[in-house]
């Protein structure tokens, strides 16, 4: 009705008319910015930084980082710290080689201002290699890179024996380039040798294996690459990797655990065990990799229960790797070697490094090995690439004094001991001579 005649409810007028009139808005900061202004700026900048290029986003942590080292004092930890920083970089990483200048830097910083304990040609050999790998380097070295190289190669003056044929021969053996039929492999994550790839190519023709190569020549990712197959290939495959000793049996063990890891549908399965007399560590029966002595994996081989059915446990074993099976040679436990090699219901890889007589030990395998209907492969590799080093450990004073009190203590206790048991046989002897 009141809309009718163009006027207003009496009780909204009333409110309105209570209302406080309405002031002016007053201007406030010219300079500020509206919410969607301000929003907008600040998308735009983290665009900005997004679309950054990242080699220059590490170009400044690195100089960050470069600070930071440089506040230490201790010239051997800022070698180290940019080692590490170093290795944390991809290998065509373009801010590579300037990490790496600085690396030298600090190898030559140690050499003239180092304390004279430290073994200085092995400094300097770190020096020269990475000194090496620059001069080689493609990716990232900037013409600032080479007026610094130029500038520090000017500034050696370290008095380097012999000539410098001599000194790569003794001090730079480890860091010399090796071609031993090196090639690219999709398979491992490094450029095997050839008789590396041709351990690949029996291990996947499910072929057995003796490998003979001295030490530090890359027999380890052998066992590994096996162990990464079975894992892969189901969950009820087993590797049993067989080791001489107790504390072997430990550290494989150790790097399994850091290797590899799986998810199983079923309870009480894992992926590894270990399985000595002294102790044992997880399922040895529901593990896919057992490590463990001879000793204990015959005792599990001989068991009927663990043989009675198709599906029992020796029936699912896959490979089995005798590690330093020039073990088999040892008085006791030779036999238990010579045993296993004869039960092995799967193929095998026998792994060594010293044995006299290769040839007799892989014909023999092989005979073995034929009455299985198994095909072994022989792969021999003579080559060393890393020298043999001996060390004496010389403990402090007070270690040393220490534990030749507790020597002295124990040779006193053996004694009392000896004449205790000699007192009580010759009363033992009186009395039965009373009676």
């Amino acid at each position: 009705h009141y809309r009718k005649l163009g006027v207003l409810n009496p009780a909204k007028q009333q409110e309105y008319v209570n209302e406080p009139p309405k002031r002016n808005k007053q201007p406030g900061n010219p300079n500020k910015k509206g919410g969607k202004i301000a929003a907008l700026e600040a998308a735009a900048e983290i665009k900005a930084i997004i679309m950054k290029p990242k080699s220059e986003i590490k170009a400044n942590f690195w100089r960050a980082k470069c600070k930071e080292i440089l506040a230490e004092d201790d010239l051997t930890i800022r070698r180290k710290l940019g080692l590490q920083y170093l290795q944390s970089l991809d290998e065509f990483d373009h801010l590579g080689p300037e990490v790496q200048l600085f690396t030298v830097d600090c190898h030559f910083q140690i050499l003239i201002k180092g304390k004279i304990s430290i073994d200085k040609m092995s400094i300097a050999a770190l020096a020269w290699d990475t000194l090496h790998r620059l001069f080689k380097a493609t990716v990232g070295v900037t013409p600032e890179v080479v007026m610094a190289l130029k500038g520090l190669l000017k500034g050696i003056n370290f008095p380097f024996p012999g000539s410098p044929i001599e000194f790569q021969l003794e001090h730079c053996g480890p860091y010399l380039d090796r071609a031993i039929d090196s090639a690219s492999e999709s398979r491992v994550p490094f450029e095997p040798d050839g008789w590396q790839r041709c351990v690949l190519d029996a291990i996947d023709k499910n072929q057995s294996l003796f490998i003979t190569t001295p030490t530090s020549t890359g027999k380890t990712f052998i066992s590994f690459y096996t162990m990464e197959k079975v894992l892969k290939a189901d969950d009820d495959g087993v590797l049993a990797y067989v080791a001489p000793t107790t504390a072997l049996v430990g550290q494989i063990a150790a790097e399994i655990h850091g290797r590899f890891s799986k998810n199983y549908k079923h309870a009480g399965r894992s992926v590894w065990a270990i399985y000595t007399r002294d102790y044992r560590i997880n399922n040895p029966t529901g593990c896919q990799i057992l490590v463990t002595v001879p000793h204990m994996l015959q005792s599990m081989l001989l068991t009927p229960m663990h043989a009675g059915k198709n599906n029992s446990w020796s029936t699912r074993i896959k490979r089995i790797i005798f590690d330093e099976i020039h073990s088999i040679g040892q008085g006791e436990d030779g036999v238990i070697w010579e045993q296993l090699l004869l039960q092995a219901p799967c193929r095998i890889i026998a792994l060594f490094a010293t044995v006299g007589n290769p040839r007799e030990l892989s014909d023999w395998l092989s005979l073995t090995e034929m009455a299985n209907a198994n095909e072994l492969v022989t792969v021999q590799h003579h080559h060393r690439y890393s020298n043999l080093r001996s060390f004496v450990s010389v403990p402090p004073k007070k270690e040393l004094e220490i534990a030749r009190a507790r020597a002295d203590e124990d040779d006193d206790e053996k004694v009392s001991k000896a004449e205790r048991a000699r007192e009580q046989a010759n009363a033992d002897v009186q009395c039965v001579g009373w009676f």
